[in-house]
């Protein structure tokens, strides 16, 4: 701080600004000295009081400044508020709670209510401001500045809580309304200072208004008065500073971490607030429906199907909608049978086969030049038991096979969205009381399924979920296939036969199988492509059967040697027909009961043709009074042979629940374990009733050789008292696995790994407990030999127990 010869001394709390004119001094924040040719006072701590006029003066402060001056006689006092009064003859301003500033030299008056008004003149002027300072100054100079900010000789304003000054010829008077406050001591008083027109008021810089002073502390924290600081001349305006030692002869700075703290809180309470405001505010576009079908081509026509939007496209040829073959197979009726040879559509129903001839002039079917098959839509809802609408804008096709679906009620007019979420577009709306099928709980939304077809969300507070699980649904009479069942739980095992008769074998087999009451011989395979049909059976083996009680469902399968090739045989229908004329002519001329169907290796390319001829046999075998079952491995590897479709026509579905692991497996295995078994029966019955679904265990046992040196896995199938032979003969160690319910143990000799997952009377146990927890139509064994005879007594508790 610069320090000036002109006057006597300064005094700073706070800060103390000096300077030698005849103008008045304001200042906002500081502390404001003053001082004359003849007398400088000035003194603070806590409280700071200046003295000056040219007869009396006198100033009293009680926590904050207050200053009174007239060239006679002046007194200004504070009690929490500024008040000051001037007058050369005599004056009197007084304010509680605002600053009132009276200044004439003949008379003048102005009044503020929580702001300054000012008035001077010496001729008669008027400024006045509110919340704001006016200033103006005559006669030689007039400066102003604010709380250490430097002002110009000409005329500045700045807003609340800063200077403005202005300028005239006449006259010259700083009054400031915004704060005029330092900061004395630790108290926070505002000061106010007035000088006669004969002085000059300092407002903390000099007049070359580019320097800017250094604050003090406030000298109540040192607990002294800084010395006066000696002026120097100087042909420019003159700055003095307070160079005191002490802190309070330092600059304070203003704390910058707390007001960066708080402007970073207030910016993320505004990104929060937008955040929300974003997240709660709904999209009001909607989805192109183009886009969410992803239709493509011109004739492109979207596929709904339970719920579901299919990749496959339909089209629309001439004005009607159109769905190929193949799709309406696989979604909504595998009746559909497209036969190559006779190039022709034919749907084989209980009592009637009905046909079609693409491109026939109907446009019920028409086979493209590509050789693709389609089939309008109108033929197939009037041919199937299902509901089927088509929509428009864009065209689409919403189809229904299946009404065991949660089901929810509209409570309110909302959107269906994309996706779950205010955000995602929007696909269609649904009206109070509308249905939708409920498929997935989000909390607060919830995917739905339109009756127009649409898949999408809703919020959860405007959907009521049903207590019913069903959609309610009349069956078409016409497409339901009679049904040959037995009274009571099924107990069949296959017996194996590989020359004609031999029910000697069969008898002896069965002497001590208490609650058997089915026995399938394998006694049907094709003998060529023709059709030709080989077979073992006799009237004196059912006879035998018979007598013992048990029923005869003679196997037709491939898992014989030498089986002609199913696909190429069967794939046309004249050849299919021989094969089930032959078939009935067989199991009517012995007296057989029903018919087994075990084709195994049938692949995913001709399962059409496989079905098409299990239909057709089923209608036959019904109209002769025989049982048609159908043998499929766990679903988890054929889920290709659509048992669903298998049990509309046939009347039990059988999961050979076995071959877990197989001689073409690259480790060692359990035949059939526990969680295996398990997951073949519920995924069957996604398909097929519980009544329908018959489940096969194995009576065989794999034995395990895993040579040292070698990569070669060798496996031997053998029956029960073979296995104890295995595992006696090389000394094998058993435990119990309660994971897949086996015994189960491995050992090393010199040569090679041996390992063995016995099935016998425990692990029996646990399979027939699934078959008795599912509450299935039956049991089924392969094969008959391989047991042992304490089995059956087991297996006929279980059937008798539920």
């Amino acid at each position: 701080m610069s320090n000036t010869k002109n006057a006597s001394g300064s005094t700073n709390t706070g800060n103390i600004h000096t300077e030698q004119s005849n103008s008045n001094i304001a200042d906002t924040g500081r502390l404001r000295g003053e001082w004359d040719e003849e007398t400088y006072n000035a003194a603070g701590t806590d409280r700071i009081r200046t003295k000056r006029s040219d007869s009396a003066a006198e100033a009293s402060e009680a926590g904050q400044l207050n200053t009174g001056r007239s060239e006679s006689t002046g007194r200004g006092s504070d009690t929490d508020k500024l008040r000051t009064s001037r007058s050369e003859s005599a004056g009197k301003s007084s304010d509680t709670g605002r600053m009132r500033a009276k200044q004439s030299e003949s008379e003048g008056k102005s009044s503020d209510t929580g702001r300054m008004r000012t008035k001077q003149s010496e001729s008669e002027g008027k400024s006045s401001d509110t919340g704001r300072i006016r200033t103006k100054q005559s006669e030689s100079a007039a400066r102003s500045s604010d709380a250490g900010k430097p002002r110009s000789r000409q005329s500045k304003s700045q807003e609340t809580g800063r200077l403005r000054t202005g300028r005239s010829g006449n006259t010259g008077s700083v009054l400031n309304t915004g704060r005029l406050y330092t900061e004395p001591g630790e108290s926070t008083g505002r000061i106010y200072d007035r000088g006669s027109s004969s002085a000059r008021r300092n407002s903390g810089e000099g007049s070359d208004g580019r320097k800017k002073e250094k604050k003090n502390d406030d000298i109540s924290r040192s607990g002294k008065s800084a010395k006066p600081a000696k002026r120097k001349k100087s042909a420019s305006k003159k700055k003095t500073r307070n160079a005191g030692n002490s802190p309070a002869g330092r600059k304070k700075k203003k704390p910058v971490i707390p007001v960066i703290i708080s402007l970073a809180a207030v910016v993320m309470i505004i990104a929060v607030m937008a955040l929300l405001f974003q997240k709660s505010s709904g999209n009001g576009n909607r989805m192109n429906k183009a886009a969410y079908y992803e239709l493509e081509a011109e004739n492109d026509v979207a596929l709904i199907v339970d719920d579901q939007v299919l990749e496959e496209k339909g089209k629309l040829i001439n004005g009607k909608t159109y769905i190929g073959y193949n799709t309406t197979w696989s979604y909504l009726n595998s009746g559909f049978f497209y036969e190559e040879e006779s190039d022709q559509m034919i749907m084989t129903l209980p009592a009637s086969t009905l046909a079609w001839t693409p491109n026939d002039g109907s446009g019920d079917v028409i086979k493209t030049d590509s050789g693709d098959i389609y089939i309008s839509t109108d033929c197939i809802a009037a041919n199937s038991d299902i509901e089927l609408q088509v929509l428009e804008e864009p065209y689409r096709v919403v189809a229904r096979t299946n009404w065991n679906v949660a089901t929810g009620t509209i409570t309110q007019d909302t959107e269906v969205r994309y996706k779950g979420g205010p955000k995602s577009e929007i696909l269609t709306t649904v009206s109070e009381g509308d249905t939708v099928v409920f498929k997935e709980d989000l909390e607060d939304w919830i995917c739905v399924s339109t009756s127009d077809g649409y898949v999408g969300y809703v919020r959860a507070d405007s959907l009521s979920k049903d207590e019913t699980t069903a959609l309610s649904h009349t069956t078409d009479e016409r497409f339901v296939f009679p049904k040959k069942m037995m009274d009571g739980r099924v107990c069949m095992a296959w017996t194996y036969t590989e020359m004609e008769g031999n029910y000697e074998s069969m008898l002896e087999l069965t002497e001590n199988a208490v609650g058997l009451n089915v026995i399938s011989p394998t006694w049907f395979k094709l003998g060529d492509e023709n059709g030709e049909l080989y077979s073992l059976a006799t009237a004196e083996y059912v006879e035998a059967a018979h007598n013992r009680g048990y029923q005869v469902w003679g196997l037709f399968g491939d898992i014989l040697s030498d089986s002609a090739d199913t696909v190429t045989t069967m794939s046309a229908a004249n050849r299919r027909e021989y094969i089930i004329q032959q078939l009935i002519n067989e199991a009517v001329s012995t007296g057989m009961d029903g018919i087994n169907l075990d084709f195994e290796n049938v692949g995913e390319s001709g399962i059409k043709v496989y079905l098409q001829f299990a239909r057709e046999l089923s209608v036959a075998a019904h109209q002769n009074g025989l049982t048609v079952s159908i043998d499929n491995y766990v679903p988890s590897f054929t889920a290709y042979y659509q048992r669903d479709e298998q049990a509309k026509f046939a009347d039990y579905i059988v999961i050979m629940g076995y071959d877990e692991y197989t001689s073409s497996s690259e480790e060692a295995g359990p035949v059939a374990s526990l969680p295996f078994v398990e997951n073949g029966i519920a995924d069957t019955l996604k398909e097929v009733p519980a009544s329908q679904v018959i489940n096969a265990v194995p009576f065989y046992t794999r034995a395990w050789t895993q040579p040292f040196g070698s990569d070669t896995l060798t496996v031997e199938s053998m029956g029960m008292d073979e296995a104890d032979r295995f595992v006696e003969e090389h000394g094998i160690t058993l435990s119990f696995d309660e994971t897949i319910g086996e015994m189960t143990g491995s050992v090393n000799d010199t040569t090679a790994r041996y390992s063995i997952w016995l099935e016998n009377e425990q692990s029996l146990e646990g399979k027939l407990e699934l078959i008795r927890k599912y509450q299935l139509a039956g049991f089924g064994a392969w094969r008959l030999g391989y047991e042992r005879d304490s089995v059956w007594p087991l297996i006929q508790n279980y059937m008798n127990s539920y």
